[in-house]
């Protein structure tokens, strides 16, 4: 090995620890989990449409504003580790229209970024079955009720292909709550949780 391809290999070590970095990965290295996991929830999505999550006999339930369609429930989640904070949503974003959500997002990405090897991620809205299929996720893993009492039963907006919803408000038996939402509405318990994501 060369001088150069030596030195190379030994900035990846440094930085990745023993794990390659390909392209279009799904998963986080060991150490952006180390440093990940120490404000936010860790998971690993499967790639579950909501039709999926809601027919499943699980401990948290999901139910959905009856306007979806069929084609709308089959959608899936993303395949690959997500991450959520562990505050869930970002300080300040409630009564704020889309636009203003997802310049929070930016700015709150670029400051994740600058954490010790975290500059290879990005934060995103996630699709609506990414934080249904992490809101069980996190309660299997962490033993945490995302969106529930500790979190003031607020939502947050998710995509559900190219068109806007909002999911939350854990509550007892009736479970996670998805409904309708438009890209100019503001409301205060509707708030924005980023996805954390590997680039």
């Amino acid at each position: 090995m060369d001088t150069i391809s030596r030195r190379i290999a030994g900035l990846f070590l440094e930085q990745y620890g023993d794990v390659p970095i390909p392209a279009g990965r799904e998963i986080f290295t060991r150490d952006e989990v180390k440093e990940l996991e120490k404000t936010h929830f860790v998971v690993e999505l499967s790639g579950k449409s909501l039709k999926d999550l809601v027919r499943e006999n699980d401990k948290i339930a999901i139910w959905t504003a009856s306007s979806f369609t069929a084609v709308d429930l089959d959608l899936p989640s993303r395949v690959g580790h997500v991450a959520l904070p562990k505050e869930l949503f970002l300080q300040g974003s409630g009564y704020r229209v889309y636009a203003e959500q997802e310049a929070m997002i930016e700015a709150h990405a670029a400051q994740t970024r600058k954490r010790p090897g975290l500059y290879n991620l990005r934060e995103i809205v996630g699709q609506v079955a990414d934080y249904a299929e992490a809101v069980r996720k996190v309660h299997e893993k962490y033993r945490k009720e995302l969106f529930g009492i500790n979190y003031g039963y607020n939502y947050t907006v998710a995509l559900l292909g190219s068109g806007l919803v909002v999911v939350g408000n854990l509550c007892g038996d009736r479970g996670l709550y998805v409904g309708t939402w438009r890209r100019d509405l503001r409301r205060d318990d509707v708030l924005v949780s980023p996805l954390v994501v590997p680039a």
